[in-house]
């Protein structure tokens, strides 16, 4: 029996080479010959092919579908916004999306990289840089971020924000500074991202660096308050920033726990005349228009 399959599989990897040059370049040829050792895999263990249906089948059935006719289509009044489906697993779903690819002014959105960088390549162990980070992720001060990205030499922190946007694949997205603030000089750059790109720099921290989201929630610290005003309006929240700038207007990210846990949801709103209440109409009607 095993010298016949043996035989089998001889024969046909000899047929497929010989008619190589009749196939669509060496991708296809790649996709057969991982399709063919596949279906050989389950021949021999037909329970394999079973339990990969029938995950598959599970994690479908854990996203969220929506209401027919039920619920109208939400109106984002923001010049871009997205709203994503995440279980746990990673698997995703978008629920809403507008001009999710449209690169614009991101404010102090900038600040989550600037949070990453420095907690994935710098010491935070002293008290005066830890009250930096606070300071950068519940106030949003721009002073903070210029702190810590100048620790090391500000340049270099730059580059490291850009090549960690190119890693996590955000294509559209560009970082001048550490802060987000507009530029004050004509002619130079701006900070710039797109809904879309956001969204894989939201889902990275979650899973990634919490760290970071546990920071952003905290009410208040040294006297002063949080700038996300939803924090005691929204129940479920894992964490959120918020920016605004006259290029970039009003912006928010906010990251709740999906209805009965099944996950969790990215949200973004960029460039609203008011961000806090596009984000309130958003997530109220994810909850409402699908079925959990």
């Amino acid at each position: 029996m095993a010298k016949k399959k043996n035989l089998n599989i001889f024969l046909f990897l000899t047929a497929f080479l010989i008619s190589l040059p009749f196939w669509w370049g060496v991708n296809f040829l790649q996709e057969k010959l991982e399709s063919f050792l596949f279906l050989e895999s389950t021949a021999i263990d037909p329970e394999l092919l079973t339990a990969q249906i029938a995950l598959e089948e599970k994690l479908e059935k854990l996203k969220p579908l929506k209401k027919r006719g039920e619920i109208a289509d939400f109106k984002s009044e923001a010049r871009a916004a997205i709203s994503v489906f995440f279980d746990y697993q990673g698997s995703e779903k978008i629920l809403f999306e507008k001009n999710i690819s449209q690169p614009l002014p991101i404010a102090s959105l900038t600040k989550l990289m600037t949070a990453n960088i420095f907690l994935k390549h710098y010491d935070f162990g002293e008290e005066e840089v830890v009250n930096l980070l606070l300071s950068l992720l519940i106030e949003s001060n721009n002073k903070a971020a210029n702190d810590l990205a100048g620790i090391n030499g500000k340049e270099i922190f730059l580059e490291l924000m850009n090549s960690e946007a190119k890693e996590l694949g955000m294509e559209n997205t560009y970082f001048a500074n550490p802060s987000g603030l507009d530029p004050k000089e004509p002619g130079e750059l701006l900070n710039y991202s797109t809904a879309k790109d956001l969204v894989k720099l939201a889902k990275y921290l979650t899973f990634e660096r919490p760290l970071i989201w546990e920071i952003s929630i905290i009410p208040e610290f040294e006297n002063n308050f949080n700038t996300n005003k939803l924090l005691e309006e929204i129940p479920g929240i894992i964490g959120g920033k918020t920016g605004e700038t006259s290029l970039a207007g009003k912006c928010l990210i906010l990251v709740v726990r999906a209805p009965k846990n099944k996950g969790f949801i990215v949200n973004v709103i960029l460039n609203s005349e008011n961000s806090f209440e596009e984000m309130k109409k958003l997530i109220d009607w994810t909850e409402h228009a699908f079925q959990w």
